[in-house]
């Protein structure tokens, strides 16, 4: 069984979902991680003034691709992992750049509803995925998807979301994950989150499902983490204050564990 992980981000999925990428770790298991939206930004191509103050806050690295991969291949390396990134652009340099137009130019936009001109991208990104899953022969047997429950409401999130939707096969298996730090941040974003992606799946309900860890588990997610050093400070404040955060989220009632989201025909 493949288990195949959709990151929006150069980060998500470790962010999310570290603890159980650990876990099959120790059980050997077929994993793949994808990061749908990291493509490359050339230094010679205009920034919108928002994309260039996000710049700022990642430190203001030469090539912010360059490096936000860097620490992505870095991350998985604790996994065991190579990374495999597709080449469609984060959100905030989409738009006609030419015209000086972009689709997400503040923190509300890009919380915000998808915009117009995007309508059709999720099709568009099924099709990327299915065809880079074919050509690593991880699409021709049954799988188990990961997929962002997109609270939190990232434009980013959302797309990979519905792209998902088109993607999954009727025996695939879907567990829907918690999007970390946003799940963190306002918990309230949760249960609407969760009927959202029902609705848009055509599901009455989600079932939740909790994957125990080890503090083993734990503590290899939070050493991943720490390679996103650009996306630390403005996501946590720091990596001591990351690695405090963490720990306290994913502390359960008996055991450390990651909370998903399962379709109820799961089996």
């Amino acid at each position: 069984m493949q288990h195949i992980f959709l990151s929006p981000h150069l980060d998500d999925a470790v962010l999310s979902c570290g603890g159980t990428l650990a876990r099959l770790k120790r059980q050997s298991a077929a994993v793949t991680v994808v990061s749908i939206f990291a493509g490359r930004v050339e230094n010679t191509e205009p920034l919108s003034p928002f994309a260039a103050a996000m710049h700022q806050l990642w430190g203001a690295p030469s090539d912010v691709i360059a490096l936000r991969r860097a620490e992505d291949r870095a991350a998985l390396q604790h996994f065991g992992l190579q990374p495999r990134w597709l080449s469609f652009k984060d959100a905030i340099y989409r738009g006609q750049p030419a015209r000086g137009e972009w689709y997400y130019t503040d923190n509300a936009g890009l919380f915000g509803p998808v915009h117009p001109a995007e309508r059709d991208l999720p099709r568009t990104v099924a099709a990327a995925l299915r065809d880079f899953l074919r050509g690593e022969n991880c699409f021709d047997a049954p799988a188990t998807f990961y997929v962002p429950l997109a609270i939190g409401h990232h434009v980013d999130h959302q797309i990979v979301r519905a792209a998902a939707k088109f993607l999954v096969r009727p025996g695939d298996t879907v567990f829907f994950y918690e999007d970390y730090p946003y799940v963190q941040w306002n918990p309230a974003d949760r249960d609407p989150a969760v009927r959202e992606t029902a609705a848009q799946w055509g599901m009455t309900a989600l079932r939740e499902k909790s994957i125990s860890l080890t503090g083993a588990d734990v503590e290899t997610k939070i050493a991943a983490i720490a390679e996103y050093q650009s996306q630390l400070a403005i996501l946590f404040g720091g990596e001591t204050d990351m690695r405090e955060q963490v720990r306290t989220f994913t502390a359960g009632d008996e055991h450390p564990a990651e909370k998903f989201w399962e379709r109820e025909d799961n089996s």
